[in-house]
């Protein structure tokens, strides 16, 4: 047997995943437990997505464990004994995607999740006497303690700015744990002369010379999860329409191009589509609702604009 995620996309390919899988857990997208070679392959047979999980690689952070302690306190003292106790940044290595029940036992011992910092692992901070109830967990595969003394889990997991790179001008953005670490983080950057260029809820952006140092000073801040330069999106439109020689493509006068999708039909699974559209008129041949019960309509917009694409006519902006 083997443990394994079945991704689905509506109820009836739930319901045949819950009935395959031994064990079975999850939430209306996706079921683990464990599956034997034929029952994957019969579910795979079906069209349904199956990752077997014992076939992924566990993430090496290149962090020691933090030493067991083995007295852990009832569960019922945990409470009002809180404040004698030490909280501890620690990887929980998952042994699937974090479902709602297991989310539940986590917080049930008072673990905080800050963060899902690769795939199938968070970042937590947990009271240590508590660690060995946390890795007793069923689908625990490994709690390992965060060494924040160089931010080796920075390094492995985030894109960082690079700590040898030449000073120079630019924008940058830190994602923090919570809303209490960026204000003190505005507050710490404004008592270096930094330019805050604006602030969320889990995001501040600045502006300045991310020198060496500074670097490593936002880098060992407790809660920042991640400090990247910032790219500023761009059109090129007019550069894609060079190279597919959209100009140069004279359907009326060209005899080579013999086709021209006429006829043709062609399936989208999507976000949706704006079926009203000017551009689709007379050019959907049907409609099907698989992520939503008997809802096509497209929230989102990105179905409309790949639909637009291929089956557009212009309509709306004169061709």
């Amino acid at each position: 047997m083997k443990q394994v995620v079945v991704y689905t996309l509506h109820e009836e390919e739930h319901r045949l995943a819950s009935g395959a899988v031994q064990g079975a857990e999850g939430d209306n997208r996706i079921v683990v437990g464990q599956l034997d070679d034929e029952g994957i392959a019969n579910l795979r047979a079906k069209n349904l997505i199956v990752k077997v999980l014992d076939d992924l690689p566990q993430v090496d952070l290149g962090l020691p464990e933090e030493n067991r302690i083995e007295d852990a306190v009832p569960l019922e003292n945990l409470t009002s004994a809180r404040e004698s106790f030490t909280r501890a940044a620690y990887w929980i290595h998952l042994r699937g995607p974090l479902l709602p029940s297991w989310r539940r036992q986590l917080l049930a011992l008072q673990v905080e999740i800050i963060a899902m910092a690769a795939p199938y692992t968070l970042e937590a901070r947990i009271e240590i006497v508590v660690v060995p109830r946390v890795r007793e967990l069923t689908f625990v595969r490994r709690v390992a303690a965060i060494d924040r003394t160089d931010n080796a889990h920075a390094r492995a997991q985030f894109n960082i700015l690079s700590s040898d790179a030449a000073p120079q001008p630019a924008t940058y953005d830190i994602l923090a744990k919570d809303e209490e670490t960026i204000v003190s983080l505005v507050a710490w950057l404004t008592n270096r002369n930094v330019a805050i260029l604006g602030r969320s809820r889990r995001k501040v952006r600045f502006q300045g010379n991310a020198n060496a140092g500074l670097q490593r000073e936002i880098k060992s801040i407790e809660g920042v999860l991640m400090v990247e330069e910032v790219d500023e999106p761009g059109l090129h439109n007019d550069r894609a329409r060079d190279l597919l020689k959209v100009d140069a493509i004279q359907i009326s006068s060209n005899p080579n191009l013999e086709w021209q999708g006429a006829g043709e039909v062609v399936a989208i699974a999507d976000t949706g589509i704006d079926d009203q559209h000017p551009d689709f008129v007379g050019r959907i041949a049907g409609l099907k609702a698989l992520g939503r019960v008997n809802v096509t309509d497209d929230p989102h917009g990105h179905g409309t604009h790949v639909a637009g694409s291929i089956a557009g006519n212009g309509a709306a902006s004169n061709g």
